[in-house]
């Protein structure tokens, strides 16, 4: 509670427009993502989640294996006469695989988890892709919905839990930061003296700071949800590994993570200069 005081005071000290910046702030850059993943959630379409929840059943689930080889065997695919789905599929010139054998022999890996130089990933990544344009998609869904399977990680199911838990504090955030500034503005934080806004301070900067925790924790969601999504959109793997393990992993969080350690030893020093100074200072 010292560091809050000390935080306050420093506010208080800097007039009324620093905690009213602060306040306005957190609610503008929590519309702006707001503005950016509620549109996500609802405009995607179906086709593209389909494809991802294809890939992943076929990637950590045996038995919708078999069941995709027994619809795909069933299927005509002829356009003027019976014509049963071909299983292999050329990979390079006289080269095919055989995406059945791919099927049952491989075994269940993470979609998830994408790993470089994964013979077993790679080969069910080919299988994906060879049965996606084919597969029935309305079958898919009702074999989820019969089995009552639990979500994947990196389904639609993951990006719609990322996208709402992001969503939620997004509102939540500027929900509160309204009616912060709506408190502030309504009470004597603008008098000489500043004797209300230090007792407002005490207890308006912790909430404004949790906004901002919130605020970080949205942007994570988000973003977590965003590389979900590119999954299903990019036709390679190492497509995926550069958007999640480079860019989210490799570059954005760590940067995020220096950049909030940097912040908060600033803050303390100056916190500990303040007192020092106060000690030191005459009566």
């Amino acid at each position: 509670m010292g560091l809050i005081r000390r935080l306050g005071s420093g506010v208080a000290k800097n007039k009324a427009d620093s905690t009213e910046g602060l306040i306005i702030n957190i609610g503008v850059v929590n519309a702006l993502i707001l503005a950016f993943s509620l549109p996500l959630m609802v405009s995607v379409d179906m086709e593209v989640f389909d494809r991802l929840d294809f890939q992943c059943n076929l990637f950590e689930d045996m038995e919708f294996r078999k069941f995709a080889i027994f619809v795909m065997d069933q299927k005509d695919m002829g356009a003027y006469k019976p014509e049963a789905f071909s299983w292999n599929v050329v990979t390079g010139v006289n080269t095919t695989v055989n995406v059945k054998t791919i099927l049952l022999q491989s075994p269940t890996v993470r979609a998830g988890r994408i790993r470089v130089g994964d013979d077993y990933q790679k080969n069910l990544k080919i299988a994906s892709e060879a049965l996606t344009v084919k597969f029935p998609m309305w079958q898919m869904r009702i074999w989820r919905g019969a089995q009552q399977s639990g979500q994947f990680w990196g389904s639609s199911d993951s990006f719609f839990l990322m996208s709402s838990l992001s969503t939620a504090l997004l509102l939540a955030g500027i929900v509160v930061a309204m009616f912060l500034y709506v408190s502030f503005t309504l009470s004597p934080t603008h008098e000489e003296g500043n004797t209300g806004l230090a007792e407002w301070n005490r207890f308006g900067i912790p909430v404004v700071l949790l906004l901002y925790v919130m605020n970080v924790f949205a942007i994570v969601f988000f973003l977590v949800g965003l590389t979900i999504l590119v999954a299903a959109y990019v036709p390679r793997l190492s497509q995926a590994v550069f958007v999640r393990e480079v860019a989210m992993f490799g570059i954005t969080i760590p940067f995020v993570g220096v950049g909030l350690l940097l912040a908060i030893v600033l803050t303390l020093k100056s916190c500990k200069a303040g007192e020092l100074l106060e000690r030191t200072s005459p009566v």
